[in-house]
């Protein structure tokens, strides 16, 4: 497949914003997981506010899936712990991925930013 049309793959790890930054640089038994960086391509802020007078935030998403997933047992202990989403972008993707993401994030960020972007 062309790099450019191959798609922009993205590993996802929940975290707290008052850990140590978090690093992954892939699984040595698994070499497909190696990552472009070891620091996270996009970090989004679960706590960051919208609505009226900024009421809402994004961690009511959150507990929307967890009350979907009910039936999975453990989902639910993990309640209220994380406040952050961290994505790391494979390499796999090729390079022309890392602009792709970059873009990305520029697009999703809202005016008040929960998604940073690390270049």
């Amino acid at each position: 497949m062309p790099e450019a049309e191959r798609p922009a793959v993205l590993g996802g790890d929940p975290g707290s914003k008052q850990d140590a930054q978090t690093h992954f640089a892939g699984l040595a038994s698994a070499p497909p997981t190696a990552t472009v960086s070891e620091a996270p391509a996009l970090t989004f802020d679960r706590t960051t506010t919208f609505g009226y007078h900024h009421a809402l935030s994004y961690q009511i998403v959150v507990n929307w899936v967890i009350a979907e997933h009910k039936s999975q047992g453990l989902f639910q202990t993990d309640y209220g712990r994380h406040d952050v989403e961290r994505f790391w972008l494979f390499a796999l993707s090729g390079e022309q991925a890392r602009s792709r993401t970059a873009q990305l994030g520029e697009q999703l960020k809202p005016s008040n930013t929960a998604l940073a972007v690390t270049r």
